[in-house]
């Protein structure tokens, strides 16, 4: 019966971790984030990062504080972790 309990724990964690790794990987193939919607731009100017997956770098730029999209981070440490190859 333990052994039962363990694969059943094991298939439930591998299964996390597959899922939280592919979303990571979507996160990173998305274009770089850009503030506001159409063009527009708000006022909060908070440097952030957001990775280029053509280049495989983390680069730096002042965020507004609304639109943009999942690939920005709030430290390069945090984008180079997330993303980098």
């Amino acid at each position: 019966m333990k052994i039962i309990y363990l694969l059943f724990l094991f298939a439930i964690i591998a299964s996390l971790c597959c899922t939280i790794f592919a979303a990571t990987i979507d996160i990173c193939q998305l274009e770089h984030s850009a503030d506001g919607v159409d063009g527009s731009s708000c006022i909060a100017d908070m440097q952030s990062y957001t990775y280029n997956s053509n280049t495989n770098e983390c680069i730096v730029f002042i965020y507004g504080g609304c639109g943009g999209n999942a690939n920005r981070f709030r430290s390069r440490e945090e984008c180079t972790k997330t993303c980098l190859k």
